[in-house]
């Protein structure tokens, strides 16, 4: 009944049985758009909802994925130096073989010669 009414009040008369049902079918058709509207207008919330929780945590993924980026290029730079500092070991480690190396034959010579003064004597 309150679609009849809307029907009358906007100019119809009720003896135009057909005019007026043709505007009820309109109105519950406008209706049910409305409805059919507002579901979709809800999913559409929801999956906004859905897309900015999911914007939200890979931005935070993000920010966690950079810091260890800077993490990994700290190691990085602490590998590096202490793969200097380890050259430079090696460098001194065969310095001082060779001088004990030197240092051997050096000896070795005395020897000898301390052997061939001894034999002299």
């Amino acid at each position: 009944l309150p679609i009849f009414s809307v029907a009358v009040a906007e100019g119809e008369s009720v003896g135009d049985l057909p005019k007026l049902c043709n505007k009820v079918i309109e109105v519950v058709s406008d209706r049910d758009a409305a409805r059919s509207a507002l579901v979709q207008a809800g999913a559409a919330q929801e999956t906004a909802t859905t897309a900015t929780t999911a914007a939200i945590q890979a931005v935070s993924k993000l920010r966690e994925a950079s810091q260890a980026v800077d993490v990994a290029k700290q190691w990085s730079e602490e590998a590096k130096e202490a793969l200097a500092e380890r050259d430079e070991l090696y460098q001194r480690i065969a310095e001082a073989d060779m001088r004990v190396k030197e240092l051997s034959r050096e000896g070795s010579r005395k020897e000898q010669a301390l052997a061939a003064a001894l034999k002299a004597v």
